[in-house]
């Protein structure tokens, strides 16, 4: 999957940044929840022979939401789905400091 692609499809139904919202402008931060973030992590690879023969990016998509929202996370299941996006829900911690939750997907 392409990372504009993930964050084209995010960004039509959240607000949507790479990593945090530090490096965007005041003026386009979200002003409330729900948002979400989009993570690199590490490639998923297959070597052999001194060679790689399989790398696929991959993604942590954090939903933040005020508090349990079944219908923010419904939705981004159902964007992904959508898009035939594989994804597996990793963690779901309320942020005390923070006072909202974060939904964890890895794509």
């Amino acid at each position: 999957m392409e990372p504009e692609h993930l964050y084209d499809i995010l960004s039509e139904r959240f607000p949507t940044c790479w990593y945090d919202w530090s490096e965007v402008a005041e003026k386009d931060r979200p002003k409330s929840l729900p948002y979400c973030a989009i993570l690199e992590l590490e490639p998923d690879q297959t070597e052999a022979d001194d060679k790689n023969y399989y790398s696929m990016r991959r993604y942590a998509v954090e939903l933040y939401t005020k508090r349990r929202d079944y219908e923010s996370e419904t939705l981004i299941e159902s964007i992904f789905d959508d898009n035939d996006i594989f994804y597996v829900k990793r963690e779901r911690n309320f942020l005390r400091e923070e006072k909202k939750m974060q939904i964890v997907y890895n794509i």
